[in-house]
């Protein structure tokens, strides 16, 4: 429906150039559920210098994904 080729996000292949990000108060829980329903882990959860938590996981479908505290 959009008009214009895509690249399908699949297993076993490189991560496609685009990560989605999700903010929650919460990153070790959300990490813990995304974990459980087949996501891998590809950053562990650390603290960056402003504060914020970020950790980046990999969907079965290698979507990279970035859960992190609110900025």
């Amino acid at each position: 429906h959009i008009g214009v080729a895509y690249s399908k996000a699949q297993e076993g292949l490189p991560p496609l150039g685009q990560e989605i990000a999700f903010a929650t108060g919460d990153v070790e829980g959300a990490v813990d559920r995304a974990l459980r329903a087949g996501a891998s882990i590809v950053r562990e959860i650390e603290t960056k210098p402003w504060g914020q938590q970020v950790a980046v996981v990999a969907s079965p479908d290698n979507t990279l994904i970035v859960i992190c505290t609110p900025m």
